[in-house]
């Protein structure tokens, strides 16, 4: 029976990190970020809040009961109540990747962009979505959604997300 040392190592082998997480910790500099959009990098596969501000917020919104953007939004509430929101690279997480039936993740990001916008009809999800299918970089999400630029990407080479143009 292989060990734990020996279960974990093979999963390493096969890890990598995912190019949406690379970019959006691009965020932050060391476990901070002074930008308005950090809330797309809460993803809720490797988080820790309180539980006193997890129910403060609601938690998790029921209503998204499809792939796509529950985790977004939780991160969006987060954020708006004053919780900072770090980011932690030593705290790994390990996700196995599955085969997803053609226009999966184009129609359920639609579908969860529609529901966070009627929840929050003043917040420009319509960028988020845009950076997800390359149509803009995080620089260009970033400064049409606050009128500014955070300090970590000021000066930096447009970033952008193509991993989901076709998809």
């Amino acid at each position: 029976m292989p060990s734990t040392r020996d279960n974990i190592n093979r999963i390493r082998k096969f890890s990598r990190l995912p190019g949406y997480y690379r970019q959006v910790t691009s965020l932050f500099e060391g476990a901070y970020s002074d930008s308005s959009i950090a809330w797309i990098a809460f993803l809720a596969g490797n988080s820790a809040i309180s539980k006193e501000d997890f129910q403060r917020v609601g938690g998790f919104d029921p209503e998204f009961r499809h792939w796509g953007f529950e985790h977004f939004e939780l991160g969006f509430r987060l954020l708006k109540a004053g919780i900072q929101i770090c980011h932690l690279p030593a705290a790994a997480s390990y996700h196995i990747p599955h085969q997803r039936t053609p226009g999966y993740f184009r129609k359920n990001i639609e579908r969860s962009a529609a529901l966070f916008s009627s929840k929050h009809p003043t917040v420009k999800v319509d960028l988020l979505t845009e950076f997800l299918f390359g149509a803009i970089s995080l620089q260009d999400f970033e400064l049409r959604f606050s009128q500014k630029v955070s300090s970590s990407l000021l000066g930096r080479k447009p970033i952008f997300y193509t991993q989901l143009q076709t998809v």
